[in-house]
């Protein structure tokens, strides 16, 4: 859990951003599927934090395939979590890529919509609703 943290402070200095930005294709691919094993709800916030800070990193560097890699692995991560922390910070996932990159949001529409208007109505907390509908919106 503490390298996760690690990784996910990194992105409140700039040069940790680019640090952590170089190795984006790294962190991805070990994150992937791991929170399905994660019991832990600090864990699974950290790791829905990183994916968060990933995607305003991808925002600010302009680039969309790299938002586009970081949506795909977040949209798997919103599918199977039932925690409001980690829902709430993976939806604006999508929020930040598909308002910065018109290809994150075409592809937003096909990744989560589905699941993005669900937890706009049944959402764990009523932060996760309204940044569900607020996306949810966006998208269509």
């Amino acid at each position: 859990m503490m390298g996760v943290r690690v990784l996910a402070n990194m992105f409140a200095h700039p040069q940790g951003t680019d640090m952590a930005w170089a190795a984006r294709s790294r962190i991805l691919s070990a994150l992937d599927g791991s929170w399905s094993r994660a019991t832990n709800k600090n864990l699974v916030t950290s790791l829905s934090n990183l994916y968060f800070n990933l995607a305003i990193a991808a925002a600010q560097k302009s680039d969309d395939d790299e938002g586009l890699n970081i949506l795909s692995a977040s949209s798997r991560f919103l599918e199977h979590t039932d925690n409001a922390d980690a829902q709430l910070r993976l939806v604006n996932v999508f929020g930040v890529l598909a308002s910065k990159f018109q290809l994150c949001k075409d592809s937003a529409r096909v990744l989560g919509d589905e699941t993005i208007v669900i937890l706009g109505i049944m959402g764990k907390s009523e932060a996760v609703k309204a940044a569900a509908k607020s996306v949810g919106a966006f998208l269509s």
